[in-house]
């Protein structure tokens, strides 16, 4: 289904000012006390990594009044089977990027099913945005219910 909407998607993300993101790559462990890793089982992973980085960057702000990082999550299979997020991920200006950046990675280690493999780009342009929506397999997914933009 996300192949079919790919041209629709990289259209909806075409107009993103990029330098306001980050690209970055989040692996998940397979499973987690004998619990196999599933779709669902990511993006509730995902919520709650982005639950506890926006309280993180914003304090109570979150909570009072609903400040969130901006972010567009795309789910992917490599081909070792591990499952791995891509996100354009909104750098807030407020916070240095070295301290953004120690935040995404100690905040996702911290889940229960984030892994030690992280990677941050902080320099993307619309490449990386036909890169996270190449879906070439058909469990290459749009994590819709963590995307959040502000439209």
């Amino acid at each position: 289904m996300s192949k079919q909407l790919q041209p629709f998607i990289r259209e909806y993300l075409s107009d993103l000012n990029l330098s306001d993101f980050l690209g970055v790559s989040l692996t998940l462990k397979h499973q987690v006390d004998h619990q196999n890793l599933d779709p669902m089982l990511c993006s509730q992973n995902l919520r709650h990594f982005m639950n506890v980085l926006n309280k993180r960057v914003y304090g109570n702000r979150t909570s009072r009044h609903g400040l969130k990082l901006q972010i567009f999550p795309v789910l992917e299979k490599s081909s070792g089977d591990r499952l791995h997020y891509h996100l354009i991920i909104e750098h807030p200006r407020e916070l240095p990027l070295i301290r953004f950046k120690e935040l995404i990675r100690s905040s996702w280690i911290k889940t229960r099913f984030g892994h030690r493999e992280i990677h941050i780009d902080d320099s993307i342009d619309h490449g990386w945005i036909h890169y996270i929506t190449k879906f070439q397999s058909m469990t290459d997914q749009v994590d819709w219910e963590n995307v959040h933009l502000n439209r």
